[in-house]
């Protein structure tokens, strides 16, 4: 049985963390791309004659539709009941895409099955494909890269939900997560801070770091730390992040954390429950 006392957890109290795991993402999703095929960049003009620009909006509306699909596929396998299909829009004007919703609750178990779905189907499977040399080649990379990286907040959801237990129930309203029988943890919440910081932290201070190296023409330390290399030779010179910034990043969100992230977090619980 489905209890009333339900929390409503929806992502634009999560912008920040979306935002940067997303950025992560893409990323992350770009290296693949180039240790997998590095001859082919997505840079590269399609030996087709199709404009880059094209490619991205076709690449852009066949993700929304696929991604979209694979969550509605595996809602209705899993007992959903009838979905519904709204934009997902920010701040009430801003739209980010589309959001599905459905009338059953759904297990805990069952709702990340789902909420997954696309990120290990859609995503290999594009991968894989976007090896082959088609006339689609090219948008099948930028389909990898945007359905990774807008797993982002899916990952979100699956993260917060998970921390209310097993034995709760969910239903996806489409403009927020209904979570019932149990309740969302703060620490998953602190957790999804500390990450966001984190990665924030690493990207502000690495791009610092090597501007800075570049500038001067050396290494740049914090104490022992090398936050970034400087490398001259007779044709070029390089500048790169050393391993002290991701150290002096960790410190510096762990600082965020115990001064204003404690109290952040216990807010965005409390908004749940209103």
């Amino acid at each position: 049985m489905v209890s009333d006392d339900c929390v409503h957890v929806t992502l634009d109290k999560f912008m920040l963390p979306l935002l940067s795991i997303g950025f992560l993402l893409v990323l992350f999703s770009l290296g693949v791309l180039q240790h997998m095929y590095p001859a082919a960049g997505l840079s590269s003009p399609s030996s087709y004659g199709y404009p880059l620009w094209l490619e991205i909006a076709v690449a852009a509306v066949l993700t929304t539709v696929l991604h979209e699909s694979i969550h509605i596929l595996f809602m209705k396998k899993l007992g959903s009941g009838k979905t519904s299909i709204r934009p997902f829009m920010f701040k009430r004007y801003i739209p980010l895409g589309v959001s599905v919703g459905f009338t059953n609750y759904l297990s805990v178990k069952r709702w990340s099955i789902v909420a997954i779905a696309p990120l290990i189907i859609l995503s290999p499977v594009s991968l894989v494909a976007s090896g082959l040399e088609t006339p689609v080649t090219n948008i099948l990379k930028f389909v990898f890269v945007f359905n990774t990286s807008g797993s982002a907040g899916d990952l979100i959801l699956l993260a917060i939900t998970l921390s209310a237990g097993l034995d709760a129930n969910v239903k996806d309203e489409g403009e927020a997560l209904a979570i019932c029988n149990g309740r969302p943890r703060l620490a998953a919440i602190l957790f999804l801070e500390y990450a966001a910081t984190t990665i924030l932290s690493f990207l502000a201070l690495g791009f610092l770091a090597i501007t800075m190296a570049s500038l001067l023409g050396k290494n740049i330390y914090v104490g022992p730390l090398e936050l970034a290399r400087f490398e001259a030779s007779q044709n070029q010179v390089s500048a790169s992040t050393g391993p002290g910034v991701i150290v002096v990043a960790i410190i510096l969100s762990l600082l965020y954390i115990v001064i204003s992230g404690t109290r952040r977090a216990r807010k965005t619980l409390e908004s749940m429950q209103k």
